[in-house]
Parts: structure tokens; sequence; C-alpha cells
């Protein structure tokens, strides 16, 4: 049986580091970085797949996602 992970709506937080615009997730504090605003988000929305796709096979994604409402 293959499971699935539940999706959801985060906020993004874009803003301009130098050269590069740095995307940040406050709830559950994953940030990446994009040469332009869109790139950052797209980035970002990769490093919270990433990030939720590893506590689900930690097995503690239920409990990140409860502290993170």
């Amino acid at each position: 049986m293959k499971s699935t992970i539940p999706q959801r709506t985060f906020t993004a937080q874009i803003f301009k580091e130098g050269k590069q615009y740095v995307s940040f997730n406050p709830e559950l504090r994953v940030a990446s970085c994009g040469s332009t605003p869109p790139k950052a988000k797209e980035n970002l929305k990769d490093a919270i797949r990433g990030f939720m796709l590893s506590a689900h096979k930690r097995g503690t994604l239920g409990d990140i996602l409860e502290e993170a409402k």
C-alpha cells in the first residue's frame, strides 16, 4: 500500500539578500533561495517537499504538522 503526504498551505516570505532572493517558511523553519522571487518560491516548495518526505520516512510528519498549526 502506498502512503501519501497530505496537502497543506504554508507561508512563503521572500526577501532580497544581495543578488539573491531568500524564501523562508516560518511554520516549518525551512528556507531556500533563487535568482528571482518566483524561482525562490519554487525552490522553497521543493525544500518543503523534501523536508516533509524526510519527516514522513522518519515517522515524525504528524508531529511536525501539528506544531505548524
